[in-house]
């Protein structure tokens, strides 16, 4: 979400609100069943274990305003939220008219057990952040404490690199923890802006013209189908399936196929057929209907490459080297590059490009393990 965020935004401020919208269903998630809730154990844990900006032995009666001077602090203090934000959602709102604490139990100041524990940190955490796990860890002799890069609130579900995972396990076998997480990253490129238009896009390189664009369009096209998928996947979605940015749609069948229907990712040119999704890549053979006579069949390789017929003439698109330029980018404001579009697999579905690829779960979670 934060990759694709930033495009999305600037997409919809020149008026091309596609890729904002899409976000909407990534951000709502699943439908959750009442039965999967608890609203009462949410608000007592809020009010009996969160700091306040009131006592809870102070008077009803005076709560809305001690919570009003609460927001009063300076911007350093609530960056980067805003004043209203902060007024709007804290969740001492819930807590405005919860009954005095007197008579309740309180945590015991008895020092912690001296056992062995494992504390795991998301570094964009804003709920719990990490400084709570360090003050956690000083409390018990023998904690190890590891930071997840690039992850908020869920470490486990949201971990492409697969380290919190590994430090599980280590400390399940009863093995020194260490810090499997050092050196990894779960940073996404940000997303690109999508082109309206094809013209938007640059010539394949080995190819020439519209024809070459077409090319380039089929090829962002998958890659954009599989950045949705994996979106799908890491929001809870038990059907990953959805529709293309411009229309047409996606869906994964079994464990590794992702079939296309007339998915636009671009007005003017839709990708039919099933791709394999492997780990790191993205291939197989597609019908691509492009504007005019421009219509064929590609074979794409996962890497940047296509081979096939275009509107009857054989093209070859060259694989993107590591490292080279963005050759799909057209005009500054409408640059869409394959190496761009990539989005880390996660750990736990295979690691090396071209390995076969591992049965996706049917669950939320991207690796299922650590569900909550």
């Amino acid at each position: 979400m934060q990759a694709a965020l930033p495009a999305a935004i600037h997409a919809a401020v020149e008026g091309d609100p596609a890729m904002l919208l899409r976000l909407r269903r990534a951000t709502a998630g699943p439908p959750v069943r009442l039965a999967d809730l608890s609203a009462g154990l949410n608000v007592t844990t809020n009010c009996q274990d969160t700091r306040l900006p009131f006592a809870l032995s102070a008077p009803l009666a005076d709560r809305p305003a001690l919570l009003e001077q609460g927001v009063t602090l300076d911007d350093h203090a609530l960056y980067p939220f805003t004043h209203a934000t902060v007024a709007t959602n804290s969740v001492a709102h819930d807590c405005l008219l919860w009954p005095d604490a007197e008579g309740v139990s309180v945590p015991s100041t008895a020092p912690l057990p001296d056992v062995p524990a494992l504390i795991l940190d998301g570094r964009l955490d804003l709920r719990t952040p990490l400084e709570n796990g360090q003050e956690l860890a000083r409390e018990l002799p023998h904690a190890s404490v590891v930071t997840v890069p690039g992850t908020g609130h869920d470490e486990l579900d949201s971990d492409f690199t697969g380290c919190a995972a590994i430090a599980l396990r280590r400390f399940a076998d009863g093995r020194q923890v260490g810090d499997p997480c050092a050196g990894k990253s779960n940073a996404v490129s940000p997303y690109p802006i999508a082109p309206r238009r094809l013209s938007g896009f640059r010539v394949a390189p080995g190819t020439s013209g519209n024809r070459g664009r077409v090319v380039s369009a089929a090829i962002v096209s998958a890659l954009d189908a599989r950045a949705a998928i994996l979106q799908d996947l890491f929001a809870g979605f038990e059907e990953l399936r959805g529709g293309g940015l411009r229309g047409g749609s996606y869906a994964l069948k079994g464990s590794d196929s992702l079939v296309l229907r007339r998915y636009r990712y671009v007005a003017g040119v839709r990708v039919s057929g099933s791709l394999r999704l492997g780990a790191g890549n993205t291939n197989g053979r597609v019908r691509v209907d492009g504007p005019g006579k421009l219509d064929g069949t590609l074979v794409l390789d996962g890497r940047g490459g296509a081979r096939g017929t275009i509107g009857g003439r054989h093209v070859r698109a060259r694989r993107l080297s590591a490292g080279a330029a963005a050759w799909a980018c057209g005009r500054a404001s409408s640059c869409v590059a394959p190496s761009s579009l990539r989005v880390p697999w996660p750990a736990c579905l295979g690691s090396a490009p071209g390995s076969p690829a591992r049965p996706l779960p049917r669950r939320g979670s991207a690796c299922a393990t650590g569900r909550r």
